[in-house]
């Protein structure tokens, strides 16, 4: 009985469940044995125990950015890292999402990812629910944007373009065949307003 043997209150037995539980281990022989090392390791309050499993997050966050980019991160990753978990109050799941979608998108750039990062607490995306939603529908966004620009044989779009095109879809709520239209008219003008 981890009550008596280890003096773990109620609260905490409970949040050692829920651990074990939320890692999907619910063998009450695995959960002895992190009850034994808690206890072994002086986690014997609340306190100390949300204290642990926080820095174990960390722990794993950076570990997960490490083998991402093949390497140790810098310090300065490291405590941009640490800025969106206290700054922006991004749990690690969230940062490693940001990290893991700027990754698969070839945006490695540290300056890049702080960008993202100050986006994302602008929208105020707080969990990876939330960041998974606003992931969709900025895709879906860049693919109305991407049809319009090749059509026009055009690069990234400076911001006043990029709001013409917001507008045009969002405000306007114009179909992509009428914008391909207007700007086909557009483009065919001698001399376009």
């Amino acid at each position: 009985d981890w009550l008596d043997d280890y003096n773990f209150s109620p609260e905490l037995v409970l949040l050692l469940i829920e651990e074990c539980y939320s890692k999907d281990k619910k063998n009450f022989n695995y959960m002895s044995k992190v009850a034994k090392t808690w206890y072994n390791n002086g986690i014997n309050t609340l306190a100390k125990a949300k204290n642990y499993l926080e820095k174990q997050d960390y722990v794993i966050m950076f570990d997960k950015v490490s083998k991402l980019y093949g390497s140790e991160i810098s310090e300065e990753m490291m405590s941009s890292l640490l800025d969106w978990v206290n700054d922006f109050k991004f749990t690690p799941d969230l940062v490693m999402l940001l990290v893991e979608d700027c990754y698969a998108r070839g945006k490695k750039d540290l300056r890049y990812l702080n960008s993202v990062a100050s986006k994302w607490h602008g929208e105020n995306i707080s969990s990876v629910d939330l960041a998974k939603e606003y992931m969709k529908k900025h895709r879906e966004k860049w693919q109305k944007y991407g049809v319009v620009l090749n059509f026009i044989k055009m690069g990234r779009p400076t911001t006043i373009e990029e709001e013409m095109l917001y507008k045009w879809f969002y405000t306007y709520n114009f179909t992509e065949d009428i914008v391909l239209k207007a700007c086909a008219e557009t483009i065919a003008t001698s001399k376009p307003l």
